[in-house]
């Protein structure tokens, strides 16, 4: 079963309104996670891949996760 899950982040009021504002430093960190992540659970490797993509032109985070047999 494939899960999405779309994240919206907002450092504050003010940056939903202006479209230059720069992003903070959270952001910036999330933004890392960018690729496919294997789980590591002892006793059942591979049971889960997580994938996080930039969408919506770099804005949103998206997060899928796969987990076989569930």
């Amino acid at each position: 079963m494939k899960r999405a899950i779309l994240v919206f982040l907002f450092s504050g009021a003010t940056v939903a309104l202006a479209s230059d504002a720069a992003p903070g430093a959270g952001w910036e960190k999330l933004k890392t996670l960018v690729g496919t992540w294997q789980s590591t659970t002892a006793g059942h490797p591979g049971a889960a891949t997580v994938t996080f993509k930039l969408v919506s032109n770099g804005s949103s985070l998206m997060e899928t996760m796969d987990m076989p047999g569930h």
